[in-house]
């Protein structure tokens, strides 16, 4: 991978690759364990498109790049929100001194799928790759990408007061909204139909251990 000329977003590139790489280790992953290797991040795969529109768009991260420059930041990967095309997610969380407020940028890692046509490529075409059987140009593939988003904290709050206190709650709500009360109420009856099957059935084999004996 070239060196980006701004040696803000090359130093964040290389945060995040090494992100990427203690995810990857904390995976598990070794060469020898053939079950995890689909479960472990392709890396350049991942960088690739941030790099690039990094290289090319360098106007669209002027505020990004300012908040490297002048606030601290954490990089963590956790799982997509998109379930079909997403791969992973980098949260990249800042704290501002000034503003007194956390915000974060998130950066979702996603395939983009490209459907230029079934692969025909033979050995004798140009740039043919062996390794990939392919030579690149017009086929079907799957593209890296992403997207990135900025958001802020605006509050953190949990319940204030007891269990007892929610219950109420609880039972306010369901008598304001009819319908979802009638669905709880069928989910309800359907759990214990199902946990009195599965006690009786516990207990027939049991019976039946004991008077075989």
């Amino acid at each position: 991978m070239k060196k980006l000329k701004n040696k803000t977003l090359q130093a964040f590139l290389d945060n995040l690759v090494e992100a990427l790489k203690d995810e990857n280790e904390n995976r598990g992953w070794d060469n020898k364990n053939e079950e995890n290797k689909e479960s472990i991040f392709d890396i350049p795969f991942l960088v690739s498109s941030l790099w690039q529109a990094f290289r090319e768009k360098l106007d669209t991260y002027t505020d990004f790049i300012k908040c490297l420059n002048h606030t601290f930041y954490q990089i963590h990967i956790v799982k997509s929100d998109d379930n079909y095309y997403g791969i992973c997610k980098a949260i990249v969380t800042f704290y501002d001194s000034k503003e007194t407020k956390d915000f974060q940028y998130e950066i979702d890692f996603l395939y983009n799928q490209r459907d230029w046509g079934y692969c025909q490529c033979t050995p004798d075409m140009k740039d043919y790759r062996e390794d990939k059987h392919c030579c690149g140009h017009g086929c079907d593939w799957w593209a890296p990408s992403f997207e990135i988003r900025k958001s802020y904290r605006i509050n953190i709050q949990s319940w204030d007061g007891d269990e007892h206190d929610y219950w109420d709650f609880e039972d306010e709500f369901y008598l304001s909204d009819k319908e979802l009360a009638e669905k709880k109420e069928n989910e309800d009856r359907e759990r214990e139909i199902w946990e009195l099957k599965s006690r009786i059935e516990a207990d027939q084999k049991r019976l039946a251990e004991l008077e075989n004996k």
